[in-house]
């Protein structure tokens, strides 16, 4: 059984919440749940490492050709999911 409880006038008026889509790049947005203190220095150092091709790519992920292809019901090599190396 669900107990039903009362709700405030004011919860079942408001508003819903938009966040703003410009204008926000000084501010904390904890809703967003945003690092307010960046990446660490070793992170910035291994992003520094990569190429734009590898920071545009998804990583491989082991063994998701043949869950795909069990997926769609097709043979693991006609899925195109991702670039193969």
């Amino acid at each position: 059984m669900k107990a039903q409880l009362p709700v405030r006038e004011a919860i079942l008026n408001r508003r819903t919440y938009e966040a703003p889509a410009e204008g926000r790049s000084d501010k904390l947005r904890l809703d967003f749940n945003e690092n307010t203190t960046g990446c660490s220095p070793a992170v910035r150092r291994a992003l520094a490492k990569l190429t734009t091709k590898q920071l545009a790519m998804y990583p491989r992920i082991p063994g998701a050709d043949s869950a795909d292809g069990a997926l769609f019901e097709r043979p693991s090599g006609r899925i195109a999911a991702h670039q193969r190396r």
